[in-house]
């Protein structure tokens, strides 16, 4: 699952952001992307490969979600349905796979199909989450009230629901809580790292993000896959390392990242900072948005009233004026705008494109800004494109 990571510092949301969400979120509140295999992330990029960035070229066999009469199905990137709507709902697919429920007047029971739209395992879960390191989290209790286990891409147990609170696997580990302590668990569910820690985050290229103390007082530092703590508990506030190689830290007020040798990359100065992504992490100045570069500096100026991360295809989603009528567009990482459209409701580029709404119109256009796919029907559960495509 993605997480999204942002540090306010000026006032009580400090606390309540940073590993402080429910009882679940002494888990922590930013997760890499899963991964197919497990395995540790890329080498970060430098300073100069992040300066000469190409947008990456779309997965010229990625499926996208489609709705007709209330029901959803799988497009290709040029409009063409390859699976037809059919389902009450359904996910984007993940390592092939995609979840999909069908109408239950109870609740939604959930399974996964392939690309054919054929069952690979048939609905069953009323809780499971996309696979991540070849495991699926599930809960078989009504609004989660059940414990937490995990299933194979056969649908078969392999960890027996166990945990009261636990997240995916990334990079070969899980976090669990034990007694209301933070450890982590194998694919045999076997302990890896014991739980001693008070708050975790997820593994991201080796390392991971841990408290010991309270969420007020504690400090947080970070541990290698044996559990050793490899950069000190100094900071007030710790996130998960993102793929730039990069994590957001907090000492007093203000915010700052460090390497993984936990040397700071940019010292603590903004109040209001996001992860990087893509190279560029967004920042709040004099109440506007806008991006730094790895180095700190200011590549595109404060101006927007919201900004979303940089997707892969080398766009980001804005937000011009206020949240009540301001209209949503497109910039590239010169902080241009990409083409001239603007729209009511905007989401995120995923593999060359991304869905908007203007008027009555509904659908997905392209990197320039033309529709390859369009309805004037309304999604359901819209709330479901929240994190992509």
């Amino acid at each position: 699952m993605s997480g999204w990571g942002i540090a306010m510092l000026e006032n009580k949301y400090f606390l309540y952001l940073l590993f402080a969400l429910m009882p679940a979120s002494i888990l922590g509140v930013i997760n890499c992307s899963p991964s197919d295999n497990i395995q540790t992330r890329n080498e970060p990029p430098t300073i100069e490969q992040v300066a000469s960035y190409e947008p990456q070229p779309p997965d010229e066999n990625a499926l996208f979600r489609i709705w007709v009469d209330s029901d959803y199905g799988f497009m290709d990137r040029n409009g063409n349905v390859v699976i037809s709507p059919q389902f009450n709902h359904v996910e984007p697919f993940s390592n092939g796979l995609a979840r999909v429920s069908s109408l239950n007047e109870a609740c939604c029971d959930w399974g996964f199909i392939d690309r054919t739209g054929e069952y690979v395992i048939e609905t069953q879960f009323i809780t499971v989450h996309d696979f991540s390191d070849g495991l699926a989290l599930f809960n078989s209790g009504r609004w989660n009230t059940d414990k937490w286990g995990y299933i194979d891409t056969t649908g078969a147990i392999v960890i027996e629901p166990t945990y009261l609170y636990s997240l995916d696997f990334y990079e070969g580990l899980a976090r669990v809580v034990i007694n209301n302590k933070v450890g982590f668990i194998d694919h045999t569910g076997e302990f890896a790292i014991e739980p001693n820690f008070d708050g975790a985050g997820d593994f991201c290229g080796g390392l991971a993000p841990v408290r010991i103390g309270d969420r007020k007082t504690g400090k947080k530092g970070y541990i290698d896959p044996t559990g050793a703590i490899v950069i000190d508990l100094l900071f007030d506030a710790a996130f998960d390392f993102t793929d730039d190689g990069l994590a957001l830290v907090a000492k007093g007020n203000k915010c700052g990242f460090i390497d993984r040798t936990g040397e700071y990359v940019i010292y603590p100065q903004f109040t209001n900072v996001r992860d990087f992504s893509n190279g560029l992490a967004r920042v709040i100045i004099d109440d506007k948005w806008g991006f730094i570069d790895l180095t700190g500096k200011i590549v595109i100026r404060p101006q927007f009233y919201e900004a979303w991360d940089f997707s892969d295809d080398g766009l980001a989603r804005v937000q011009i004026n206020d949240r009540m009528t301001g209209e949503y567009a497109y910039i590239d990482r010169t902080g241009a705008f990409a083409f001239d459209g603007r729209f009511d409701k905007a989401w995120d580029f995923v593999d060359g494109l991304a869905l908007v709404n203007i008027g009555e119109k509904w659908g997905y256009i392209d990197r320039v800004g033309n529709f390859v796919w369009e309805t004037t029907e309304e999604p359901r559960f819209i709330y479901m494109f929240g994190g992509g495509l």
